[in-house]
């Protein structure tokens, strides 16, 4: 009997795009601002945040939510990034392949696989309580990304196609396009400085099973001498 098919899933990106993010900011060492100092200084968990589609100010609620005995405001800056529902068949970006036989390393086994170019949205959502800090954030996310060579923009999303480990190519699309919109609605309300840019990823689904491979050729016909 075959092996099922089964398919790669979309949150494995979430988790790859957000070690890009965390990569960000790995290495940096500055002493100003004083709040982007602390926000260096606190472990990716208490900085970086998968979100839903929030506002600023829900996001912040639902944070200090999270941090049952410490301050019920939480402090920024922090950084969140949510992907939109829906996927974008991406045929410019690389030419599907269906139905290759990939060989597993060192072993008796393969991969029968089709491989699907995909373009996902993310939006990612800087917030501050002044505008220095929440200016050097952003700043930080796009050298980051913008790096020459596209050294840190192109990425691999680990995941495993049934009992095989896998990774996926993945990069994000034109990194040195710099846009970020404000988002920190009426300051009136108070001193909460938020800034949202869009990131698309380019990647691929793969969908397929573990088959044995053809290890030998056998021709059937007629031989003739020349």
């Amino acid at each position: 009997m075959a092996e099922p098919n089964a398919i790669s899933d979309l949150q494995a990106v979430d988790f790859a795009v957000g070690g890009v993010i965390v990569g960000a900011y790995d290495g940096l060492r500055d002493d100003k601002p004083e709040a982007f100092r602390r926000f260096l200084e606190r472990p990716a968990k208490e900085k970086i945040f998968r979100a839903e589609n929030e506002d600023p100010p829900s996001l912040i609620r639902r944070i200090a939510q999270h941090n049952p005995g410490k301050k019920r405001v939480p402090d920024l800056p922090v950084v969140a990034y949510y992907r939109s529902p829906g996927i974008v068949g991406n045929q410019n970006e690389k030419p599907v392949a269906l139905d290759v036989e990939r060989h597993i390393d060192d072993t008796p086994r393969a991969m029968r696989l089709s491989s699907i170019p995909v373009t996902l949205s993310y939006s990612l959502l800087w917030c501050a309580w002044d505008k220095p800090t929440l200016d050097k954030i952003a700043l930080a996310w796009f050298a980051y990304v913008a790096h020459r060579g596209r050294k840190y923009s192109r990425f691999h999303v680990p995941y495993r196609l049934g009992s095989e480990p896998i990774e996926i190519p993945a990069s994000i699309s034109v990194p040195r396009e710099i846009q970020a919109d404000n988002a920190s609605g009426e300051q009136a309300e108070g001193r909460l400085w938020a800034a949202r840019a869009l990131v698309e990823v380019n990647t691929q689904v793969l969908y397929g099973r573990e088959v044995q491979p053809v290890d030998e050729i056998t021709a059937l016909g007629q031989v003739r001498l020349i």
